[in-house]
């Protein structure tokens, strides 16, 4: 069940009577809470996978294509 739906559920409650309004606000903080150091860990993997990759290519670009030596024409 995502974030969104458990907010639906948890305001059905509070019209229900059988949780607060204060409840709904903690649950929401708490997703809220969450879902930052879990966006941030996801685009820094994200970052890391990229730079993976065109490291990768770089290398074998290098290796296709060496640097010429010193005093070669």
């Amino acid at each position: 069940m995502n974030s969104v739906s458990r907010i639906f559920t948890l305001a059905h409650n509070v019209s229900l009577g059988t949780i607060t309004i204060g409840d709904l606000v903690m649950v929401n903080q708490l997703l809220f809470q969450l879902s930052l150091p879990l966006n941030f860990l996801g685009t820094i993997y994200r970052e890391m996978r990229q730079n993976l990759l065109d490291m990768e290519i770089l290398y074998k670009l290098v290796e296709e294509n060496p640097a010429p030596k010193v005093g070669e024409q």
